[in-house]
């Protein structure tokens, strides 16, 4: 079935906030939450702004704790570069 299409997300980043908003769901962090801040990059020229916050979830898989870092992606990026720029320029 797949996840949504790229014409169901929308990304902002505001002087206060960045935003994701998904089939009219809305996940937002204000800016100052944000700790971390990662880059990926495809051969096709676009790219992902991973964040992270600094929180981490724990949850259990075939009996064992596992933990993991809580995010938020920007997919599929044209410039993600200008991303990273606008979200620092804040």
């Amino acid at each position: 079935m797949g996840g949504p299409k790229p014409e169901e997300i929308v990304y902002a980043i505001t002087d206060q906030r960045v935003l994701v908003v998904t089939r009219g769901r809305v996940s937002s962090w204000e800016l100052d939450s944000i700790q971390g801040v990662e880059k990926r990059y495809y051969q096709d020229g676009t790219g992902d702004l991973i964040l992270s916050n600094g929180q981490v979830e724990t949850y259990y898989h075939k009996g064992h704790t596992r933990h993991r870092n809580i995010t938020m992606e920007f997919s599929g990026l044209a410039d993600v570069d200008a991303a990273e720029a606008a979200l620092r320029g804040h």
